[in-house]
């Protein structure tokens, strides 16, 4: 059976195999725009628009002083810090 497989089926095979591969590619590339697509223009548009009619989530909004960064300093954690996470 293996040696029918690799003489004979394999070879007549290999365009139809091809073919099905550069499709499922040519699906994926349309696929990823749509779901891209409908996740920015039904989710994140909205939740933008809405933030901004309500006049919060701009950052450059932040008050802060001349040269100051939003920057959060980091500190030093204990040796045990990963031993009990709940």
């Amino acid at each position: 059976m293996n040696s029918f497989w690799t003489n004979t089926l394999k070879p007549a095979l290999l365009p139809l195999y091809r073919a099905w591969i550069k499709f499922g590619d040519a699906l994926g590339w349309i696929n990823s725009r749509i779901i891209l697509g409908a996740v920015f223009y039904l989710l994140l548009m909205p939740m933008g628009l809405v933030l901004r009619l309500l006049g919060k989530g701009r950052i450059r909004d932040i008050e802060r002083a001349e040269g100051e960064s939003l920057r959060q300093a980091s500190h030093a954690r204990t040796h045990n810090h990963f031993e009990r996470l709940f």
